[in-house]
């Protein structure tokens, strides 16, 4: 792994605490002994250790105490409660780096329907109940969001990706394939759910673009209103598939993204870890994004081709399989 020194102390611990070898209520080496085994100054240990406390990994510190991992208590939240709380602002921007974008689809799908759900205000500010007014209609209703842009980076589905694959034979085509129609599948949705809004004329201004890595990423990244970064660390994982084209079994390796997600906020209070965190994740999803090849075309408007049995491609919306 590259990069900065205290970056590659915090994976290393990352990596055993998401492994279970490492488990809450433990206690990392003393600061002494991380010096000596990774061969770096006691700076560069205090800042690994800041950063996995930022992620919610590590408990609070206690002066002359070795870290000690976090437990239930980790303020790790699903996606859905982060983006719950995000679109009750006026402008939402979602900036979004997913390997498989079923939760975001998922999710968004909630949002959407919240708001579709919801009445539409009436002109003026709410009066006081009335003898023909209840409570209800007395208070004052969450306001919709005046603009939604969402930027999404997924794996580009043209590029042939070393995961997922067969156990046993990873060069078997068909969990990749899989996996490309799945791709298109949840992507073409999140534009649908988002699109829809604005032509049902309850958000104004709505924009979605989505681009492709060559790569598959590591880490699942959203930066939310330029406020909050979530990270949700990916690991190879053995699981069984269905091959839609013929109800087929299959055995695969694949990565698998945590479902709960570590915060860095980024307002007032936020200290120098925190602000790194936030500006290193920004700065790592514009240069991705510079790189992925534009999947929808200009304007959100397209749609990628779909496999169509016996040859050939079709286009059109495309609708998630559940």
């Amino acid at each position: 792994m590259s990069g900065p020194a205290y970056e590659r102390i915090a994976a290393t611990y990352r990596e055993r605490i998401h492994a279970g070898d490492l488990r809450p209520g433990d206690r990392l080496p003393a600061q002494q002994a991380m010096i000596r085994a990774h061969g770096v100054g006691r700076d560069t240990v205090r800042r690994a250790i800041e950063v996995l406390r930022a992620e919610g990994l590590l408990e609070p510190g206690v002066p002359g105490r070795a870290a000690v991992v976090a437990g239930g208590s980790t303020p790790a939240e699903p996606l859905e409660q982060h983006l719950a709380r995000a679109f009750r602002a006026h402008r939402v921007v979602l900036d979004a780096r997913e390997p498989f974008p079923r939760r975001l689809s998922e999710a968004l799908l909630h949002r959407a329907g919240e708001i579709t759900r919801a009445p539409r205000p009436a002109p003026g500010p709410p009066g006081p109940p009335g003898p023909n007014r209840t409570d209800r209609e007395a208070r004052p209703r969450a306001p919709r969001p005046e603009s939604i842009r969402l930027r999404l980076l997924i794996p580009d589905p043209a590029a042939d990706l070393p995961l997922p694959h067969l156990v046993g034979d990873p060069r078997d085509p068909r969990p990749r394939l899989r996996h490309r129609g799945l791709l298109r599948t949840y992507a073409g949705h999140i534009e649908d759910t988002l699109l829809r809004l604005k032509d049902e004329g309850l958000v104004p201004d709505v924009r979605v673009e989505v681009r492709g890595m060559p790569h598959p990423p590591t880490e699942a990244h959203y930066l939310i209103n330029d406020t909050l970064a979530l990270t949700a660390h990916l690991h190879p994982r053995r699981t069984v598939v269905t091959d839609r084209s013929d109800g087929t079994l299959m055995r695969v390796r694949e990565l698998h993204g945590e479902d709960r997600f570590f915060v860095t906020v980024r307002d007032r209070r936020a200290g120098p870890v925190e602000e790194e965190l936030y500006g290193g994740m920004s700065h790592s999803f514009e240069a991705y994004w510079q790189e992925g090849r534009d999947v929808f075309g200009e304007g959100g408007g397209d749609r990628i081709p779909e496999p169509r049995p016996g040859g050939g491609t079709t286009h059109g919306p495309v609708r998630p399989p559940y």
